[in-house]
């Protein structure tokens, strides 16, 4: 018996075909990105060409999350799961990290415009997806630890339940309706957190990127090897801080990294922790040994 297309409409609209299934479905998505992709890589370029951090390196990275994002939330989107629960806050957490909130908050919007694809155009998900991400990629902006990624995750989880209770609130649900429908925001603020954290550490090892939060850890005196510096040899040290002030001062007068330039100067000079007495610095009350060395040996 043939179902004619007037029946298939109704039958979706009361759920009971999948709106979202088949071949077709996916090829459309394919096409979809691949133009999404386009776009997003000239414009992320003329934002970003005058950075010195920015590269191809980062441009991969880029491109693998805008793809990765939304074959994960055509996944999502299946019963019983809802569309609600698609972290896309952590996607703009990682790349306001990796290189600034403007280029994050372009990724937020073209995956929250595929999750109102991949939802029959039902816009509630694409709201909500845009302002939890463009609101929590905010709260990062100057995110100097790790866990500060975490604990903007559980801000996400109030976030992104308040902000689907007014949405389906405007969708005319019920108050029960809505308050029900708003714990999927909770899932999602956890989700957020624990992916930002995990997804941040292994683009920075898979791509070798020196994020923030990276070089601030390498920045940090209770890292095992400037402890080391500090122990073996002192000298060392006090000179590799006094550069690192140096740099700092040199790379703001000239609109380098001067997190990275510092960085680098607390490590230039972590060779002389293998024989610290022979540098002149680390000789206080200690024999020079060069004076019993001949001088080419020396």
């Amino acid at each position: 018996e043939t179902v004619s297309a007037q029946d298939i409409i109704i039958l979706k609209a009361l759920g009971l075909v999948d709106a979202r299934s088949g071949w077709n479905v996916w090829l459309g998505i394919f096409f979809i990105s691949l133009l999404e992709t386009v776009a997003f890589s000239r414009l992320v370029h003329r934002f970003n060409k005058a950075e010195p951090e920015f590269g191809n390196n980062i441009m991969l990275v880029l491109v693998v999350l805008l793809l990765g994002a939304t074959a994960v939330a055509r996944l999502l989107v299946i019963e019983p799961l809802s569309a609600y629960v698609i972290p896309v806050a952590a996607l703009g957490m990682i790349v306001t990290v990796i290189l600034n909130a403007r280029s994050a908050l372009l990724m937020v919007t073209l995956v929250s415009i595929n999750i109102g694809l991949l939802t029959d155009l039902d816009m509630r998900y694409a709201l909500v997806s845009l302002i939890v991400g463009s609101l929590a990629l905010f709260l990062v902006s100057r995110v100097t630890k790790r866990a500060t990624l975490l604990a903007v995750g559980l801000a996400t989880m109030i976030l992104a339940a308040f902000t689907i209770f007014a949405v389906e609130l405007f969708a005319e649900a019920t108050t029960g309706e809505a308050l029900r429908t708003s714990l999927w925001g909770l899932a999602n603020g956890f989700l957020v957190g624990v992916l930002a954290i995990a997804l941040l550490m292994v683009l920075e090892t898979l791509f070798n990127l020196t994020t923030p939060l990276r070089l601030l850890e390498l920045a940090d005196p209770a890292h095992p090897l400037l402890k080391k510096l500090m122990q073996v040899a002192p000298g060392t040290y006090n000179h590799s801080i006094q550069m690192g002030n140096l740099a700092e001062a040199a790379a703001e007068a000239i609109g380098a990294n001067t997190l990275l330039a510092r960085v680098g100067a607390y490590y230039h000079d972590i060779g002389k922790t293998v024989r610290p007495e022979y540098f002149v610095e680390n000789q206080i009350y200690v024999e020079n040994p060069h004076e019993r060395l001949s001088p080419s040996l020396s």
